[in-house]
Protein backbone atom coordinates (compact mmCIF):
# COMPACT_ATOMS: atom_id res chain seq x y z
CA UNK A 1 0.00 0.00 0.00
CA UNK A 2 1.51 3.43 -0.93
CA UNK A 3 1.22 6.23 1.89
CA UNK A 4 -0.69 9.19 0.44
CA UNK A 5 0.78 12.88 1.04
CA UNK A 6 -1.39 15.03 2.16
CA UNK A 7 -0.56 19.21 3.52
CA UNK A 8 -2.55 22.15 4.43
CA UNK A 9 -1.56 25.89 5.09
CA UNK A 10 1.74 27.07 4.95
CA UNK A 11 4.89 25.35 4.02
CA UNK A 12 7.77 25.15 6.66
CA UNK A 13 9.60 27.70 4.39
CA UNK A 14 6.18 29.90 4.02
CA UNK A 15 5.67 30.26 7.49
CA UNK A 16 9.43 31.36 8.49
CA UNK A 17 9.37 33.86 5.39
CA UNK A 18 6.08 35.27 7.13
CA UNK A 19 8.41 36.75 9.89
CA UNK A 20 6.52 34.56 12.47
CA UNK A 21 8.31 32.32 15.36
CA UNK A 22 7.89 28.99 14.42
CA UNK A 23 7.59 25.92 16.14
CA UNK A 24 7.90 22.77 14.48
CA UNK A 25 7.40 19.12 15.18
CA UNK A 26 7.53 16.22 13.38
CA UNK A 27 6.91 12.90 14.80
CA UNK A 28 6.70 9.26 13.63
CA UNK A 29 3.39 7.59 13.30
CA UNK A 30 4.69 4.19 14.73
CA UNK A 31 4.84 6.15 17.44
CA UNK A 32 1.21 7.92 17.88
CA UNK A 33 -1.09 5.62 19.90
CA UNK A 34 -4.29 7.38 19.13
CA UNK A 35 -3.64 6.71 15.53
CA UNK A 36 -4.27 2.90 15.33
CA UNK A 37 -5.76 2.38 11.98
CA UNK A 38 -1.84 2.62 10.68
CA UNK A 39 -0.74 -0.54 12.60
CA UNK A 40 -4.24 -2.21 12.12
CA UNK A 41 -3.76 -2.14 8.69
CA UNK A 42 0.34 -2.86 8.61
CA UNK A 43 1.83 -0.08 7.62
CA UNK A 44 2.64 2.48 10.29
CA UNK A 45 5.30 3.78 8.64
CA UNK A 46 4.79 7.79 7.82
CA UNK A 47 5.39 11.31 9.28
CA UNK A 48 3.10 13.70 10.57
CA UNK A 49 4.45 17.22 10.84
CA UNK A 50 2.92 20.24 12.44
CA UNK A 51 3.98 24.24 11.89
CA UNK A 52 2.25 26.21 14.72
CA UNK A 53 3.00 30.22 15.69
CA UNK A 54 4.97 29.68 19.04
CA UNK A 55 3.00 32.97 20.27
CA UNK A 56 -0.39 32.47 19.78
CA UNK A 57 -0.23 28.36 19.13
CA UNK A 58 -2.32 29.09 16.11
CA UNK A 59 -1.44 26.24 13.32
CA UNK A 60 0.05 27.28 10.29
CA UNK A 61 0.56 24.41 8.56
CA UNK A 62 0.60 20.60 8.67
CA UNK A 63 1.86 17.50 6.20
CA UNK A 64 0.63 14.04 6.92
CA UNK A 65 2.64 11.03 5.10
CA UNK A 66 0.62 8.18 6.14
CA UNK A 67 -2.18 5.64 5.84
CA UNK A 68 -5.37 7.54 5.36
CA UNK A 69 -3.59 11.00 5.30
CA UNK A 70 -6.29 12.33 2.90
CA UNK A 71 -8.64 11.84 5.13
CA UNK A 72 -7.06 13.32 8.31
CA UNK A 73 -5.57 15.93 6.82
CA UNK A 74 -9.77 17.17 6.59
CA UNK A 75 -9.76 17.56 10.47
CA UNK A 76 -6.39 19.57 10.80
CA UNK A 77 -7.85 22.25 8.33
CA UNK A 78 -10.72 22.14 10.15
CA UNK A 79 -8.74 23.78 12.68
CA UNK A 80 -7.16 26.44 10.90
CA UNK A 81 -7.68 30.01 10.73
CA UNK A 82 -7.31 32.74 8.62
CA UNK A 83 -3.75 33.85 9.47
CA UNK A 84 -3.74 38.14 9.58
Amino acid sequence: MTRPLASVGLSETEARQSGRSVLVTSVPVASIAVMPRPKIVGDPRGLIKFLVDAESHQILGATLYCVDSQELINAVFAQLKPLS
